[in-house]
């Protein structure tokens, strides 16, 4: 539907939030965004809530070309205002779809997370939302996950925030990359111990540890905990990847220090490749 073949009602001949995302195929939160950066010029009512004229935004939709919207900041849209975590599986789905393989959808809502939380710090969300768009994003992703098989004789990973650290987003998102490229998984969480985590690896019950950290992390805590377990990897025969924005030391190879989802992905090429493990990438040979 066009802006001129819309039959929406309106108030004093004007639009509101809802009925112009309707129209430009958005959500409201993007149209209030926009509006308040003057994209979109409005009113506002005695209650404080946008009114926009037909004219002005059919003005915008016209010229919409010309304007850049980052993929991140229409996700961090999306994610504080969608509810339902089925409703985000389909969009991420879509997104999928669209850009052909997790681990670009991956650095999308990584950089959504970022936005949200900037948007947290300059106080137009509360740390309420912030909380729950986290959650939703982490329970749609795991729907995903659930819906990738490994690949069999697969390597297995455990997936682990650093001592101290409770921020898991990082590790969803990294999981959903592990499983589109056929490893299998296993959930061990925050602040697990590194005793704990050493022994797994030791008693053979992960091929890989994957770490991340947060920037609240401190470098002595995890350059503590890095040499506690690179000794249990390297005798195991595995690896540790470590991710996140944490002040991780420098790694040994084999293991390895990645900082986006693209840096996993060429970890997951390397170390098939290291463990001679035939495998045709989930975007084909590229």
């Amino acid at each position: 539907m066009t802006l001129g073949q819309a039959s929406l009602p309106m108030t004093d001949g004007l639009l509101t939030s809802a009925q112009v995302a309707h129209l430009l195929g958005v959500t409201p939160a993007t149209v209030k965004r926009w509006a308040d950066a003057g994209l979109i010029p409005c009113a506002r009512t005695v209650g404080a809530h946008r009114r926009f004229r037909p004219e002005e935004v059919a003005r915008f939709a016209r010229a919409r070309g010309a304007v850049e919207e980052d993929p991140a900041e229409t996700w961090a849209d999306r994610l504080l205002e969608e509810r339902e975590p089925m409703g985000l599986q389909v969009l991420l789905l879509q997104e999928r779809a669209h850009l052909g393989s997790w681990w670009r959808v991956a650095e999308t809502l990584a950089g959504a997370a970022r936005a949200i939380g900037e948007r947290w710090a300059g106080g137009t969300v509360g740390v309420l939302e912030e909380h729950a768009a986290s959650e939703r994003l982490a329970r749609a992703v795991a729907r995903v996950v659930e819906s990738l098989p490994p690949r069999e004789g697969a390597p297995r990973v455990l997936l682990a925030s650093a001592e101290g650290d409770e921020h898991t987003l990082g590790l969803a998102l990294s999981e959903v990359v592990f499983r589109e490229w056929g490893w299998a998984t296993r959930w061990a969480g925050r602040a697990a111990p590194a005793p704990d985590l050493a022994s797994a690896l030791l008693r053979h019950e992960a091929d890989v540890l994957a770490l991340s950290a947060t920037a609240v992390s401190p470098a002595t805590t995890l350059a503590s905990e890095l040499g506690a377990l690179a000794p249990a990897a390297r005798a195991a025969g595995g690896a540790l990847v470590l991710g996140g924005a944490g002040p991780w030391p420098e790694p040994r190879a084999p293991d390895a220090r990645v900082r986006d989802f693209a840096s996993l992905r060429a970890f997951l090429a390397a170390e098939d490749a290291r463990r001679a493990i035939p495998h045709l990438s989930p975007e084909g040979l590229s």
